[in-house]
């Protein structure tokens, strides 16, 4: 059997070379193409963000408490016939008046004074407030949920409503008031942003509806949500919140 001369085979090795090179280049091209051609998901940013109630914090309402409806008003009393009017007796004669005899006035006993007459009316005052606030509060409970926020203003609301008062918590513990911003700015400042949140709890960006006009609390804001990481969203609203966003109505108190 004849072997092949190795000057043969060297020649068929380099014919491969340009056959291997052209493939190659053709799959990064081709790659390259899909990546390019493939555009990224866009963001609507006509797509309104989801807007929800912030829950009370406080014990769950019960379940038998249900929405009382009104009672409809009484009917108006029907007009009474006017009553016939009698006819004026005649006046008797008038009696004699009969002599009275003079009594000496006795002198008046001195009553006691109180000591001091306004300190005991500011007391009984203060007891008589007590007592009607400490009715009021037994008769009209502030119901929420256990995990709701001590700012909310709902006392109960859907998954949505509960999820906005934990990113609310976390957004407050991880907030730091700048040493600029007084206790008197504090009762007032409040700004609106809507933060868009990934599935696994990531803020990637916010955008603010409503600035508080004080530049010093606005950065304060943005600082904390480019630090904080909030709960991951429910799962059937997972993509919302990526695309739509939260509102969030931020106040320090």
């Amino acid at each position: 059997m004849a072997a092949i001369p190795v000057i043969t085979a060297l020649r068929r090795k380099d014919r491969l070379w340009p056959a291997v090179t052209f493939s190659a280049a053709a799959h990064a091209a081709l790659i390259v193409w899909v990546v390019v051609r493939v555009p990224a998901p866009a963001i609507d940013l006509n797509q309104k963000p989801i807007v929800a109630k912030l829950v009370r914090l406080g014990p769950k309402k019960p379940p038998e408490y249900l929405p009382r409806k009104e009672a409809p008003p009484p009917p108006a009393p029907a007009e009474a016939a006017p009553a016939p009017v009698a006819a004026p007796a005649p006046a008797a004669p008038a009696a004699p008046i009969a002599a009275i005899a003079k009594v000496d006035p006795k002198p008046a006993t001195p009553t006691a004074k109180s000591p001091n007459p306004g300190k005991a009316t500011s007391n009984s005052l203060a007891s008589v407030l007590s007592k009607v606030r400490a009715t009021a509060a037994a008769a009209d409970p502030q119901y929420g949920d256990p995990d709701g926020d001590p700012l909310g203003d709902s006392e109960e609301g859907s998954e949505g409503d509960r999820y906005l008062a934990l990113v609310n918590r976390e957004i407050q513990a991880n907030y730091d008031v700048p040493a600029t911003i007084s206790d008197r700015e504090r009762m007032y400042l409040k700004a609106t942003v809507v933060v868009y949140i990934e599935p696994d709890g990531r803020i990637t960006r916010w955008q603010f509806e409503t600035p508080s006009g004080n530049s010093a609390f606005d950065a304060a804001l943005e600082r904390t949500l480019r630090k904080t990481r909030v709960p991951p969203p429910p799962d059937g609203a997972r993509e919302d919140y990526r695309r739509r966003g939260l509102t969030v109505n931020f106040t320090i108190g």
